[in-house]
């Protein structure tokens, strides 16, 4: 994985720079400015926080295609 920058994770998160910063203090993450590098390991950890990543799809049902020949 390439490394993110705080803005972009922001973007991502729909969240402002600076409030995301103000989380990464909260975790921890110091020393940060909305143009710096995030490690793997920190991006995760934000995420995690932010409860933003890997959606798991739910799938309920089937999906039906109907032609006017198979009726309504």
């Amino acid at each position: 994985m390439a490394r993110m920058r705080v803005h972009e994770l922001a973007k991502e998160s729909d969240l402002d720079s600076k409030d995301l910063l103000a989380r990464m203090e909260k975790l921890g993450i110091r020393g940060k400015r909305s143009q710096s590098s995030l490690s793997d390991d920190e991006t995760e950890r934000i995420r995690e926080e932010l409860g933003v990543g890997d959606q798991r799809a739910v799938t309920i049902g089937e999906e039906r295609v109907v032609t006017a020949e198979s009726g309504q």
